[in-house]
């Protein structure tokens, strides 16, 4: 009788903490998002991050204030994860194309986190606000 008992508290349990879990409502990250990006010469740059839900997946465009990705810079390989998103985009440096790829951590209303890119092997600190 204990053994039954056992196992019907183990079950009740187990079941009564994966059910709410799995019952969290998917993280929406659509709408704008302003902040900074670190630069390599120790400045910033003002980044504008638009993103909408497009069925299962996000959509999004990026600006910047020095014009490296000017207005309706699409961005690429939009995947969300938990509260991990991963995003690439082309930026234009003078007359070179700079592919950056962009890994934030999420957190309520902000997303932190670093840009990349990889053929010149520089990169910085990202940090964005939800716009109300």
């Amino acid at each position: 009788m204990r053994k039954k008992m056992w196992l019907f508290t183990s079950w009740i349990l187990c079941f009564g903490l994966i059910i709410p879990l799995a019952a969290q409502p998917a993280l929406d990250i659509s709408g704008i998002w302003a902040g900074k990006a670190g630069l390599n010469d120790g400045g910033t740059d003002s980044l504008t991050v638009t993103l909408k839900k497009d069925g299962k997946k996000y959509a999004g465009t990026i600006v910047d204030e020095l014009g490296l990705a000017p207005e309706g810079t699409a961005l690429k390989d939009i995947t969300l994860q938990g509260k991990n998103l991963k995003l690439s985009f082309q930026a234009k440096e003078n007359t070179e194309i700079l592919d950056i790829k962009v890994s934030l951590t999420i957190s309520g209303d902000t997303m932190t986190g670093r840009w990349e890119d990889a053929v010149h092997g520089t990169g910085g600190s990202v940090e964005l606000a939800r716009k109300k």
